[in-house]
């Protein structure tokens, strides 16, 4: 991953020392021996950036086939372990860091689990049935 351009707010990811740069350079928070895998897919912002990162390891990798047909032709469905790191302005937490300090180098976002509430309360639709609503 390269970048360039203006960084007041550490978007280019090199550094707080670095608050612009006129040619490409190379993230290097990025490299695939510092982060433990391969950029994947990356957000590039005006303010900030986000980039997903596939763990390089092979115990992290799972293989699930597609069927249970054992047909060789059909291709197996491989599950990665990914992480994602952000950089850039945080002032409104885009960065997952608290208190909004700027983070001038790409760092990992923390995990947070997200939980779906269920449909559990009912109340009549005003025609004799019921609905479910989510709360």
């Amino acid at each position: 991953v390269m970048s360039w351009g203006a960084g007041h707010f550490g978007q280019l990811g090199h550094g707080p020392d670095v608050t612009s740069c006129l040619e490409p350079k190379i993230v290097e928070r990025l490299l695939p021996h510092v982060v433990g895998g391969q950029v994947i897919e990356i957000a590039a912002g005006g303010l900030h950036s986000a980039a997903i990162v596939a763990s390089s390891s092979s115990k992290n990798q799972k293989n699930i086939p597609a069927s249970n047909n054992n047909d060789i032709n059909e291709p197996a469905i491989v599950v990665r372990e990914t992480r994602t790191f952000a950089w850039g302005s945080n002032r409104k937490g885009q960065c997952g860091i608290e208190g909004g300090k700027c983070a001038t180098v790409p760092a990992p976002v923390p995990v947070v689990t997200v939980k779906r509430a269920e449909a559990t309360s009912s109340r009549s639709n005003g025609s004799g049935g019921s609905s479910k609503t989510a709360p």
